[in-house]
């Protein structure tokens, strides 16, 4: 072939060739030529789902929930700030804290007891507590009582118009520290916690009663062996069965008869109920446990006027449950009535019922 011949082939193809090459298509989630590339979003990952265990199952395996530890913390932390109140194993106070109405600034300097426990209320709702004590135990709505005293709404009464701001002001702060004195806190200090935890709506029913919460763990229970889902935050367990861990909480019934000393009562009791309605509980956050030890400690808010840290023996198990000799249930007659007769331990000693799992 003549050499200018091989020469204009050789242009030939390796135009070819270069055209090939211009065209080649981009690669998988690349931009196309002459556009703006843009970042590709990373892939959301679910939070895991609910474990769905028996009781006993999970009680052998610590939590994975993040948020067991931080509302742990938060309440460890919110004890050393009322002072460390203390309960030991036979329920003696050994260590007096902060009350809820004082007005001496907390042991962590952030101001006095009472705002803290307003702190409390408002994270569970900023118009709580609504209601106080009037004269002879009648019920006083907060509202009209400070819009009269500052000199607003129907209630108004002209002789507060000669009160100077410093003077309302005490008045106000009497008004809302008696209020707290007079309403139970004991569950919009766990709900404070859960809300420190992050916990979402869907999966802590937030509430000024605690079987508000305690109910929404049976439906959880419920849902759990029909195999339905649930974003709860808790299963109900048998407290007489099962193992405590941190992070899970137990509950009691409050003025209650006999009949609602067991889980069982209890559970049908609320069942029926739901959860409107009066249903006085009270419930206590668990902190630590020590099997080798025999014990496991609660915090609790509420419990005789301050935050306080309350000790109680495991039976040896398994499984080792909260020991038999703090239930009302099964002890001997009349130990109710008088704790301090039949050798129970004190403030300790009470018709406890429930454990709240961690369901994660």
């Amino acid at each position: 072939m003549a050499p200018i011949r091989v020469f204009r082939w050789l242009v030939v193809v390796g135009t070819v060739v270069l055209a090939a090459c211009a065209h080649v298509a981009p690669r998988r989630g690349a931009a196309p030529p002459g556009s703006v590339a843009t970042p590709t979003a990373k892939p959301v990952v679910p939070a895991a789902p609910p474990r769905v265990q028996s009781c006993a199952a999970a009680s052998v395996q610590a939590s994975a929930d993040p948020r067991t530890a931080r509302w742990v913390a938060q309440a460890l932390q919110e004890h050393a700030a009322f002072g460390g109140q203390q309960l030991d194993g036979d329920g003696r106070m050994t260590k007096a804290g902060i009350q809820e109405a004082e007005t001496d600034a907390l042991a962590d300097g952030s101001g006095p007891a009472w705002r803290r426990v307003l702190a409390y209320w408002q994270a569970l709702d900023p118009g709580k507590p609504r209601d106080m004590r009037g004269a002879g135990g009648g019920i006083q709505r907060l509202a009209p009582l400070l819009a009269a005293l500052d000199g607003a709404g129907d209630g108004a009464d002209p002789a507060l118009s000669a009160l100077n701001d410093g003077q309302r002001r005490a008045i106000r702060t009497a008004i809302q520290r008696s209020a707290l004195v007079d309403n139970p806190w004991s569950a919009a200090f766990v709900s404070y916690l859960a809300r420190s935890a992050d916990m979402a709506d869907e999966q802590f029913a937030y509430s000024d009663a605690h079987h508000v919460y305690v109910a929404q763990a049976f439906d959880a229970s419920r849902d759990e062996r029909a195999g339905i889902p649930s974003d709860a935050a808790f299963r109900a367990c048998d407290i007489a069965r099962t193992t405590p861990r941190p992070g899970d909480m137990v509950c009691q019934t409050r003025g209650s008869g006999a009949e609602l000393y067991r889980f069982a009562a209890v559970e049908a009791a609320l069942a029926e109920r739901g959860a409107g309605g009066a249903f006085p509980m009270h419930c206590d956050l668990v902190v630590a446990v020590d099997l080798q030890g025999g014990h496991t400690d609660t915090i609790g808010g509420n419990v005789l006027q301050s935050v306080t840290r309350r000790r109680m023996a495991l039976e040896a198990g398994p499984p080792a449950t909260i020991a038999r000799r703090y239930f009302h249930a099964d002890a001997p007659a009349g130990c109710a009535e008088d704790p301090g007769a039949c050798g129970a331990p004190f403030m300790s000693f009470q018709p406890w019922t429930v454990l709240l799992q961690v369901r994660r």
